[in-house]
């Protein structure tokens, strides 16, 4: 009697392992394919602030100069299929701002002019209007959900340079 029992479950471990491995297969898939992105965002964040850093060593730093310290810190710290799928032209721009300081009478007390450098980069997102081959990470299909599904990601930093003299 018992030997018959035996024999209608062995089969039972391989298929319960089958349906188990495949629930902790897309769990680990989904983790591992959304830190990497995380990560990287991370660190073209840390690049553009990087880059405005390396700039303000110049004395009137020029669009030419803070896209070559802008690229050669995406360069360094990101992987190159990453940096080829960011969209270009980098938004770079240096612009005039004033800062008007009033007192406690909304008097104004000054007027003070200041240089602005703003960068921005943007990441396209694995949408299905972009390449696939621009995904950090290959998605995988379930039922009609993608994961990782990532939209767009801009990284921006600005940084005031000097003030105006007037």
């Amino acid at each position: 009697m018992q030997t018959h029992r035996l024999k209608k479950q062995q089969g039972a471990t391989a298929i319960e392992f089958s349906i188990v491995f495949a629930l902790l297969f897309a769990i680990f898939w989904a983790i591992i394919s959304y830190a990497m992105p995380f990560f990287l965002y991370q660190t073209m964040n840390h690049a553009v602030a990087e880059a405005a850093r390396q700039v303000v060593k110049f004395e009137e730093p020029t669009v030419a100069n803070v896209n070559d310290a802008l690229m050669t810190e995406l360069n360094r710290l990101l992987p190159t299929k990453f940096v080829n799928s960011l969209q270009t032209p980098y938004f770079i721009e240096i612009k005039d701002e004033n800062l008007i300081v009033k007192d406690d009478d909304d008097n104004t007390t000054s007027n003070l002019s200041y240089k602005i450098l703003i960068i921005r980069v943007t990441y396209p997102g694995c949408n299905t209007s972009t390449l696939r081959s621009s995904c950090i990470a290959p998605a995988l299909n379930l039922i009609g959900a993608s994961i990782p599904n990532l939209g767009p990601y801009t990284a921006e930093t600005k940084i005031r340079l000097s003030r105006n003299s007037s």
